[in-house]
């Protein structure tokens, strides 16, 4: 499996809880903080939620549990992350958010978060690069 490899990366507080945050999507807001929860394809895409120095299967499984109001939330906005699929997805697939904040397949209209780098079942982490353009 390829090591996450973040670019760039981003840091809020979070106004509400997110449950099981690790490899959620966040939107782009104008109000402060400047992220949410991604909800929609529509939803301008702002990272993808991560541990930093350390990748899924790295004794970051306690991360899925929710993140409190107030608490520090990092994204990655660049580079490779792992993000939780909510379908079915082939390697090479564009993966758009849905309504829990997690990748599955775009439709006309949508922004494209990225393309994993492998494929896998619903619920599984894999691998993606971070490339943001709308169909």
């Amino acid at each position: 499996m390829p090591k996450e490899k973040i670019t760039s990366a981003e840091a809020f507080i979070a106004t509400s809880n997110i449950t099981n945050a690790l490899g959620r999507m966040v939107k782009r807001q104008s109000a402060a903080p400047g992220y949410a929860p991604a909800s929609a394809g529509t939803d301008v895409p702002g990272g993808i939620i991560y541990v930093p120095g350390k990748s899924r299967g790295a004794g970051v499984t306690q991360f899925t549990a929710t993140i409190a109001t107030g608490d520090d939330v990092h994204i990655a906005t660049a580079g490779v992350v792992q993000v939780k699929l909510g379908a079915n997805l082939a390697a090479g697939a564009n993966v758009t958010a849905n309504a829990s904040g997690v990748a599955v397949a775009p439709t006309s209209g949508d922004y494209v978060w990225g393309q994993l780098m492998e494929g896998g079942s619903s619920g599984d982490y894999v691998p993606m690069m971070i490339n943001v353009f709308k169909i």
